[in-house]
């Protein structure tokens, strides 16, 4: 099979259970959050994060293809197939790039900006580390820092963590609450779940789900970020005082990569009506919240399960109304079968041992030399069921032999160029082969499927 093929359907798994667990469990956490499990959904968006970027959905067809595959033509080979999968990589080259390009011009115009940063007075450097030792971390793990081109306090890096504050004079209350605020981000790790949401991102950029992602995961970092900060300073009224008095003049936020204690003054209002209804909610225990989000990733592996099986059942579907082309194009084609008793002189042979068969389907894509045969690993088959075998051929005017080596070494098997489809029927029980064979003096290159059926 075509990488072209695994890759698209690897992405489109991923993609697609990711967004429905996604949209499952936002409602879900929403309703938890109304009943008291505060900052649930922040937590779930950790599980949520991981699932968008482990191919989980891809790994169980893989591995457990034949217990979902009902006609055992789970990725197997079309034209028409083949033709979408490569289509659709090109499509999503040319996408990527211009996503990473977008990235790495943002990461350059912040690398320029932090580059103007400088050293904050001692004072503030000692209220900065006092305030990491009462937080559990480690004094000298976070630098702080100043700029002229910051307007607001702001926390940014994943390798070389800073807090960088605008030149301004603050009283010690005010210096308090930016500090708390943007130390809790690196706590929570935001800008290594930023990192990984960008990376979400640019694979899979034509999900509109995947945007909604990215925004919320900037929203509740925030919102969780605000309920403990409150805790610490003394209250929801006394900590969004403070930030009022700070917020003067601040700009729309230019990066996704840092942490602001504010982005915008809407922004502000919208977290200040958040945590006002939270602090209505009688707050519930974490360790059951905790224990909510277990159960959720237990439930998330039935549904991507659920998911894959209904994938498995669309691309049968896919499988089966464009094969049929094939069989209208070839319906006059007979082949005459083969049999002989071994490799001619003079035919190099090849043993893919990695390439035994599953029970279900097995893939392939071999590069012929001339006078080359390439055999797969052998697999055991009971009499009276048949491998078929589908095989493209590169290039199409090149003759090769497709067949199956029976466990008593007997070969059968046809003979075409550009296409050929074949089904042989068994009599013997054991360990069989499947073989490519090229006799001509050209390379030919070969790629296609054989299942045991």
């Amino acid at each position: 099979m075509s990488w072209t093929i695994n890759f698209m359907v690897m992405l489109l798994l991923t993609t697609i259970t990711g967004s429905i667990l996604l949209g499952t469990w936002y409602w879900i956490g929403r309703f938890l959050e109304r009943i008291g499990y505060i900052n649930i959904l922040y937590r779930i968006l950790y599980l949520i994060i991981f699932l968008f970027l482990f191919p989980l959905a891809y790994l169980i067809i893989y591995y457990d293809s034949y217990i979902l595959s009902k006609e055992g033509s789970i990725l197997l080979l079309t034209p028409f197939i083949l033709v979408v999968s490569r289509v659709f990589c090109f499509i999503w080259f040319l996408g990527v790039c211009v996503m990473v390009g977008k990235y790495v011009y943002e990461l350059k115009k912040l690398n320029r900006r932090y580059q103007t940063c400088f050293p904050c007075d001692l004072y503030k450097q000692t209220l900065f580390n006092e305030i990491c030792r009462e937080l559990g971390i480690k004094e000298g793990k976070i630098e702080l820092s100043q700029s002229y081109y910051v307007h607001i306090s702001e926390f940014g890096g994943i390798l070389r963590p800073k807090v960088v504050l605008p030149v301004e004079q603050y009283s010690d209350e005010e210096l308090r609450v930016m500090f708390i605020h943007e130390l809790i981000h690196y706590k929570q790790r935001d800008t290594w779940l930023k990192g990984a949401v960008t990376i979400i991102l640019i694979t899979q950029f034509f999900n509109p789900v995947v945007w909604w992602l990215h925004g919320l995961l900037r929203r509740w970092s925030e919102y969780s970020c605000d309920d403990k900060s409150c805790q610490i300073v003394g209250g929801i009224k006394k900590y969004f005082i403070i930030i009022s008095k700070i917020v003067l003049d601040i700009n729309k936020l230019d990066s996704y990569f840092i942490s602001r204690l504010v982005e915008n003054k809407c922004e502000l209002a919208e977290r200040m009506e958040h945590m006002r209804k939270n602090h209505l909610y009688k707050r519930k225990s974490l360790k059951v919240a905790m224990g909510i989000c277990m159960v959720m990733l237990f439930a998330s592996s039935g549904m991507v399960y659920a998911a894959s099986a209904n994938f498995v059942e669309q691309y049968e579907t896919l499988y089966d109304n464009t094969v049929v082309d094939i069989e209208e194009e070839n319906i006059e084609v007979s082949y005459v079968e083969y049999t002989d008793s071994g490799v001619e002189d003079g035919i190099a042979v090849v043993d893919m041992d990695s390439e035994s068969g599953t029970g279900a389907a097995t893939v392939f894509n071999w590069t012929l030399a001339g006078k080359t045969m390439y055999r797969s690993g052998t697999f055991r088959v009971g009499s009276g069921k048949s491998i078929a075998i589908t095989v493209f051929i590169k290039p199409s005017d090149t003759t090769v032999s497709a067949g199956i080596v029976e466990p008593d070494g007997t070969r059968r098997y046809v003979q075409d160029s550009g296409y050929i489809s074949h089904k042989f029927v068994l009599d013997q029980t054991e360990g069989y082969r499947i073989f490519i064979e090229n006799k001509s003096t050209s390379e030919a290159k070969v790629e296609g499927t054989y299942i045991v059926q």
